[in-house]
């Protein structure tokens, strides 16, 4: 794709995001439970059933303490990342409001069992995304798991399903505890130099400009696939 429409597409996604923040905060669970969602089928019922009890406890403590009633929210898709040629995993995302988890379920002789559950303490978010991608061209898709945040941009992880496990394979930083965290907002992925595989598109920070409400901080960040990785290669302005 030509840089300038990249550029052009970082900032109108950028000023749309600043609207949809301001909307989305109205729309944050609250104090009040809500309606019982329908039955779970399927996939759907495979999913739902295995909502970590982590998550329920620590949103039922949450909750038991003064906070905001007890919250669950979910999302899955179904996939063949090993190109078998079956979609035997699901990938779930799941948070309580805060706190997430991520598992992927395999699906064998009509039973079902966790295949990974990958440890990430600086996991957060409300609600949950899941997109399957082919990043570095090879049949095999990438995993991109995003959680949205009170201020708007959700926080996306990249993953690459190894045969046993999820490696985290998107741009991050690691604490003094030796956590990672992923450095993606909101990003895009596209392939700026023409050799097949995507790359990632960082857009620049939402920050308030005086006298003009918001606007754009710095320059969007460019991360390209080196190795097993994605490193950060450059920005665009």
């Amino acid at each position: 794709m030509n840089v300038t429409r990249v550029r052009r597409l970082v900032r109108a996604r950028l000023w749309l995001r600043g609207a949809l923040a301001l909307a989305f905060v109205s729309c944050l669970p609250g104090h009040t439970a809500a309606a019982a969602p329908p039955a779970a089928e399927g996939d759907d019922a495979i999913a739902s059933q295995h909502f970590p009890s982590r998550l329920i406890d620590e949103s039922v403590e949450h909750s038991r303490r003064g906070g905001a009633e007890p919250f669950k929210a979910y999302t899955y898709l179904t996939a063949d990342l090993e190109a078998s040629g079956k979609s035997d995993l699901i990938v779930a995302a799941y948070t309580n409001g805060f706190s997430a988890a991520i598992l992927v379920l395999r699906k064998r002789d009509g039973d079902v069992v966790i295949a990974d559950e990958p440890r990430l303490r600086l996991l957060f978010g409300v609600f949950p995304s899941l997109q399957l991608l082919d990043l570095d061209a090879d049949k095999r898709p990438e995993v991109i798991i995003s959680f949205t945040s009170a201020r708007g941009p959700a926080a996306a992880w990249v993953f690459k399903w190894n045969g046993n496990d999820l490696d985290l394979i998107g741009p991050a930083e690691v604490d003094e505890a030796g956590d990672p965290s992923t450095v993606l907002r909101d990003p895009d992925f596209e392939d700026l130099d023409g050799d097949g595989i995507l790359e990632i598109i960082n857009p620049p920070e939402m920050g308030s400009v005086r006298k003009r409400g918001v606007g754009i901080i710095g320059s969007a960040e460019v991360f390209k696939l080196e190795g097993k990785h994605y490193v950060r290669s450059g920005t665009l302005k």
